[in-house]
């Protein structure tokens, strides 16, 4: 089969969705097929990494999110010129934005299956952002201070959830959606996007660094990895450890824009010496503290799965998470970890104290090899990717929403470019 993997975001960017869309395409390519990934990066380029053929578009950074790149002007014509000497069976996009309008457009012209893997719930993202920002903001801003008290914040945020959602018809106008988690498929299904179309498949996890015997801590470790920014809500476990009765040491890795205000906030709850900022680590590193660490707690929100939850229980992590997570459709309770139902620090405080002073939970890597097996996923895809589906009689209207709400937030995105370049032209 020739496949061709869109992607807005891909190496040297490291995220969740870069490892899993590397993951599933070195996989797909183990398995025979010839493999095309089209992806924005920090440059214009053609390359074979480990037999599959990576297309690269040089985009820009964005701005408020420096893992993700965006392109104004798409790269359609090289895209065709490729897929002119190239017969694709099928097109697998995993995203609505640059490379995934290019995904759409060579699906359409040249009637070839879509399948389009929904990896980020960005309407719950922005909710998330704005309750931060409230947080953070409210009382050292008169202007924001009004806004809410108005209720403009709200009615805006109204607007914008709506608007994104008809963003988000992309993936009614697909063949099949894929997604990691049930969670996210009820929300998907919730707002509008087509039930028959959904299917589920986890993230593939690389388990080959695995190691059967854990070290033990003179000091229980808390282990927390993954981005830093306001949806993971890494001030909820910071806040939470204040509460902890037990002894304890917890590293916090990776980077993000919420490092500096975290590690303030450390000093302010009284922690900051019990608590280890390490900023970007190498994964072979990673894997050492996984291995060391006495539990991982992950007090993020909204993740349609949360690859470094899986990657903890792997390595025989006993892991807390939130209700609101992906991560619950593979954590269970009282069995491979603890789900956290009062969402607050206290909350955490709790279940942290109580896997620390009792944890005898055993074999709690079973279940996961399988389930994030690379081989077992890539073989769901190759069935998902020559399976029919009926066509959808409503596609005029989802284009139609889909490229307005599209046209609008490029607009916006564009405007807040040209803002950034005013302001720091004015403060040079």
């Amino acid at each position: 089969m020739d496949v061709a993997i869109f992607s807005d975001t891909f190496m040297p960017c490291t995220n969740g969705v870069v490892n899993t869309v590397w993951s599933i395409s070195k996989g797909l390519k183990k398995a025979g097929n010839s493999v095309h990934v089209f992806a924005l990066s920090d440059k214009d380029s053609d390359e074979v990494i480990e037999g599959v053929i990576v297309h690269k578009f040089q985009g820009r950074i964005f701005r408020y999110y420096e893992d993700y790149r965006m392109r104004y002007m798409i790269p359609i014509r090289r895209i065709f010129k490729i897929a002119k000497k190239v017969n694709f069976d099928v097109i697998h996009s995993n995203s609505h934005l640059s490379m995934g309008f290019c995904a759409l457009l060579l699906s359409r012209l040249k009637k070839i299956p879509l399948i389009t893997t929904f990896h980020t719930l960005i309407p719950q993202y922005l909710e998330m952002y704005t309750d931060y920002l409230k947080a953070t903001y409210y009382e050292k801003s008169r202007i924001l201070r009004f806004a809410y008290k108005s209720k403009f914040i709200g009615f805006i945020n109204k607007i914008t959830n709506k608007l994104i959602w008809w963003w988000l018809s992309y993936y009614n106008i697909c063949t099949w959606i894929t997604t990691p988690s049930t969670f996210s498929k009820k929300i998907l299904i919730n707002n509008g996007i087509y039930k028959e179309k959904i299917l589920v498949v986890p993230n593939p996890i690389d388990i080959s660094t695995y190691k059967k015997a854990k070290e033990k801590n003179e000091i229980p470790l808390i282990l927390h990895a993954g981005r830093l920014s306001p949806e993971k809500r890494v001030d909820i476990l910071i806040k939470a450890l204040k509460h902890v009765k037990s002894d304890f040491e917890c590293i916090i890795t990776s980077e993000g824009s919420n490092r500096e205000l975290l590690q303030e906030l450390a000093i302010k709850e009284g922690v900051s010496k019990k608590v280890k900022f390490t900023g970007m680590v190498s994964k072979k590193k990673l894997t050492e503290y996984y291995h060391k660490a006495n539990l991982f707690v992950s007090p993020a929100i909204y993740d349609t799965f949360n690859n470094c939850v899986a990657e903890a229980l792997s390595h025989n992590t006993p892991v807390i998470v939130d209700k609101k997570s992906g991560a619950t459709d593979f954590v269970k309770h009282g069995i491979n970890g603890l789900i956290v139902k009062s969402s607050n620090p206290k909350g955490y405080a709790s279940q942290i104290d109580l896997l620390l002073k009792k944890n005898d939970f055993k074999n709690i890597s079973n279940g996961i090899k399988d389930y994030t097996d690379i081989n077992n996923i890539v073989a769901k895809f190759e069935r998902i990717y020559t399976k029919k589906n009926k066509k959808n009689k409503k596609v005029f209207f989802d284009i139609i929403k889909y490229l307005f709400s599209g046209a609008f937030f490029y607009f916006l995105l564009a405007l807040g470019e040209v803002g950034v370049v005013l302001h720091n032209a004015i403060h040079k």
